[in-house]
């Protein structure tokens, strides 16, 4: 990896991370349809939230979005050519400069490779939520 810029996402790199989004949760989320994940669910999924994205020479690799006023991140999703490539961490370092503490994320159930990178990063388990639509996992970082 060359050079890495961790700034604010900015209007003109929506469409980018709808891609980035679409693509990522395909990859991730293997159980599910491909037809599930759509164009359009970025925008929706940020909506009033404060995004920041990782660049790597000049092209989007990544990207997190806090939910400020809960102390929340709601996504960190790291293109899959960037994966282990400590992208995410610099995405998450960022978030804890911007949040109060505690906070707190959750995770889906069927993501444990995220899992185990939160707690590697010092995130405690608070709690499972098995009977939810999606279940996850309640992680909180004092």
């Amino acid at each position: 990896m060359k050079t890495l810029l961790i700034r604010k996402a900015i209007d003109k790199d929506t469409e980018i991370l709808e891609t980035l989004f679409q693509i990522t949760r395909q990859s991730t989320f293997k159980s599910s349809s491909p037809q599930s994940f759509k164009i359009g669910d970025y925008k929706k999924s940020v909506e009033g939230e404060e995004v920041w994205v990782a660049e790597v020479d000049g092209n989007i690799a990544g990207f997190i979005s806090l939910w400020i006023k809960d102390n929340f991140i709601h996504n960190l999703f790291v293109h899959p050519d960037y994966q282990d490539c400590g992208i995410g961490a610099q995405l998450l370092q960022k978030a804890e400069e911007c949040l109060s503490r505690p906070m707190e994320l959750k995770v889906t159930i069927d993501n444990m490779k995220a899992f185990k990178f939160y707690e590697k990063h010092g995130w405690e388990k608070i709690s499972i939520y098995e009977d939810k639509s999606e279940p996850y996992i309640l992680l909180r970082k004092y």
